[in-house]
């Protein structure tokens, strides 16, 4: 995060919207915004390659809910397929499943057939104790 956020604070005369958002919307390795109109998403998608680009942060995948985004991005990076026709494709999103075409989350959880509580949710390997 404070590379990325130097990154932004580098760049910021060159691309002040592109580095409000990288330094205002990035999760982790996700970053997660919504413009306000189509023509910004296609401007920003290309600036955020860019500007990522140049400190060699390849943006390896993207993905969109508008197909207008997607199919004008004529950058060489591919953006996750997306198809309106297919709606079972999901993307991995910080810990939940979105799928694009839907503009839908989804969390899978497993299910228990008791009632389920702290000691039967966790395996073993997975309770750490405290000394």
């Amino acid at each position: 995060m404070r590379t990325l956020h130097k990154l932004a604070q580098d760049y910021e005369k060159s691309f002040p919207n592109t580095t409000k958002v990288i330094r205002e919307n990035f999760y982790v390795d996700d970053l997660l915004t919504v413009p306000d109109s189509v023509p910004e998403a296609i401007r920003l998608v290309r600036d955020l390659i860019q500007v990522l680009g140049m400190r060699g942060f390849t943006l390896r995948k993207w993905a969109c809910s508008d197909l207008r985004v997607v199919s004008d991005n004529s950058s060489e990076f591919k953006s996750f397929e997306l198809d309106a026709e297919v709606e079972d494709k999901w993307v991995k999103l910080l810990g939940l499943l979105w799928s694009p075409s839907r503009d839908m989350l989804k969390l899978n959880i497993s299910t228990f057939k008791s009632v389920t509580t702290k000691r039967n949710y966790f395996q073993p390997s997975e309770v750490f104790s405290i000394p």
